[in-house]
C-alpha cells in the first residue's frame, strides 16, 4: 500500500475506532453512528447508496466469464522462464478452442473460467519443466455471445476489468458497481462514464451520486443505463476530507 493511500485510510480508521469508543462511554449504541464521532468528516461511501444485488442478475464479471474461441487473452507468469520468452504477449483463442504457449505448446482453455485457465496453464509449464508459479490471465478483446455486450470497469474496484451485460435487461451504472464492488477509497463522486458514440466521438460524463437532488439512485438521469463499450471509472479521494 502506499503512502498516500495509507492517510486516505486514516480517517475511516479513526472514524470507526471513535464510534466504538462513543458507544462503550455510552453504555449502547447510537441510533445515528456519526454522532458524537471526532476527527476528519466523514466522505461519502457507496455503502447503502441503494445498490440491489436482484437488479445486476446477469451480469457476467471478468472472472467468471467462460472464455470462447476468438476471444484474446494476455497470459502473465509470476515464475522466470527456463526457455524461450518471459511472457508471450496477447493470445487469441483458435477455433479449436486452444492458445499455444511457447514450448508447452496448445493449450484448450475454452469453456474455462479464468480461474480454471489459469490452474491449467500453472499445471502445463510446471510439467514441462519450463517454470512454476501462478499464472494470471487477463482478458483482452472479447468475442461475447450475441445476447451479451461489453463494458470495462477501471479504478478503485475489487474486481476491475471487462464485464458482460445482458441485451434483454438493460442494467446501469449502479447495477455495474454493485457487481464490481468499489473499495474503501471509492467515492460517490468520484465515477466517470467514458461513452463512444456511434461517429466515434469519445465523451465523458461526470456522475456524482453523492449530490443531493433527490433520490439520485434511481434517477435516470444519473444513474444512467448502460451501453456498449462504456467504460466506467471509479476514483479515489485525492484529499483528506
Amino acid at each position: 500500500m502506499s503512502f498516500r493511500r495509507l492517510l486516505l485510510t486514516l480517517p475511516h480508521a479513526f472514524g470507526l475506532l471513535s464510534t466504538v469508543l462513543t458507544v462503550v462511554a455510552g453504555g449502547g449504541a447510537r441510533s445515528d453512528p456519526s454522532v458524537g464521532i471526532t476527527g476528519p468528516r466523514r466522505r461519502p461511501t457507496f455503502e447503502n447508496a441503494g445498490a440491489n444485488s436482484s437488479t445486476a442478475e446477469g451480469i457476467i464479471p471478468p472472472r467468471e466469464y467462460h472464455l470462447a474461441p476468438g476471444d484474446w487473452v494476455s497470459v502473465r507468469f509470476a515464475g522466470p522462464a527456463q526457455a524461450g520468452p518471459a511472457d508471450p504477449g496477447p493470445l487469441k483463442v483458435d477455433p479449436a478452442g486452444s492458445i499455444v504457449l511457447p514450448v508447452v505448446g496448445p493449450q484448450k482453455i475454452a469453456g474455462l473460467t479464468l480461474p480454471g485457465a489459469e490452474s491449467m496453464l500453472e499445471q502445463a509449464e510446471a510439467k514441462s519443466g519450463r517454470r512454476e508459479g501462478p499464472v494470471e490471465l487477463v482478458l483482452g478483446a472479447l468475442a461475447p455471445p450475441t445476447d451479451h455486450f461489453e463494458v470495462q470497469v477501471a479504478g478503485e474496484a475489487e474486481t476491475p476489468g471487462k464485464y458482460l451485460l445482458p441485451d434483454v435487461t438493460p442494467k446501469t451504472v449502479l447495477d455495474l458497481i454493485t457487481v464490481a464492488k468499489p473499495n474503501i477509497l471509492a467515492v460517490l463522486k468520484g465515477v466517470k462514464l467514458r461513452r463512444v458514440d456511434r461517429e466515434g466521438e469519445t465523451t465523458t460524463i461526470v456522475i456524482n451520486f453523492a449530490a443531493k437532488t433527490g433520490d439520485q439512485f434511481t434517477d435516470p438521469k444519473v444513474n444512467l443505463p448502460l451501453q456498449p463499450k462504456d467504460v466506467l471509472m471509479i476514483e479515489e479521494c485525492l484529499c483528506l476530507e
